[in-house]
């Protein structure tokens, strides 16, 4: 006895919907921001200027000057009168020698006919000195700031659960064949 045996198997299908999740949050903030900031703060420069030296040379003097040069000039000028009027006193003297054109001499050369002969000098010699006197620069610098406000957190979490689906796609059988005879048996 043969039997031929012949067999083909069942499918089974699967269909599945996968599940979902859904996250809903609230990350509610505000920001509240400061500048930074800077102030400079500076002093006036101060200016000075000596003129003393450059006012002396044009011949500008102060009251102190001018005293001083006067007194040396006086004093100058009267020791100088002082041996004039001796020396024209012993000129006079000798007058009894029979010497009359003395005076004449002496008025001919007290006559003050010289012009003025002198330098007037429009450059001065020395510059003024300038000094600047500077002040400080104070600075102030404030940095600033970010402040983050949260408001509460929170998440809302929700979903949809997956299906799934199994059945029988395709059925098995199995034929079993006798040699002369044709048996049909399904499994």
């Amino acid at each position: 006895m043969k039997l031929d045996i012949e067999t083909t198997y069942s499918k089974i299908g699967v269909k599945s919907i996968p599940g979902r999740v859904y996250i809903k949050s609230n990350r509610d903030f505000s920001m509240k921001k400061k500048l930074p900031r800077m102030r400079l703060k500076t002093g006036k420069a101060k200016l000075e200027i000596d003129w003393r030296k450059t006012k002396y040379d044009l011949g500008i003097k102060t009251i102190k000057q001018l005293n001083r040069d006067h007194i040396k000039k006086s004093i100058d000028k009267g020791l100088k009168a002082t041996g004039k009027i001796a020396k024209e006193g012993d000129r006079l003297a000798r007058i009894e020698d029979n010497n009359y054109k003395v005076i004449a001499r002496i008025a001919r050369e007290n006559f003050n006919d010289k012009l003025f002969n002198g330098n007037v000098g429009l450059i001065p010699q020395h510059p003024p000195d300038i000094n600047i006197i500077r002040s400080g620069v104070k600075t102030e610098l404030d940095w600033g700031r970010v402040d983050v406000i949260k408001k509460e957190v929170f998440s809302k979490i929700s979903g949809e659960p997956g299906k799934t689906r199994v059945y029988l796609k395709e059925k098995g059988m199995v034929e079993v064949t006798y040699r002369g005879n044709k048996v049909n048996i399904k499994g």
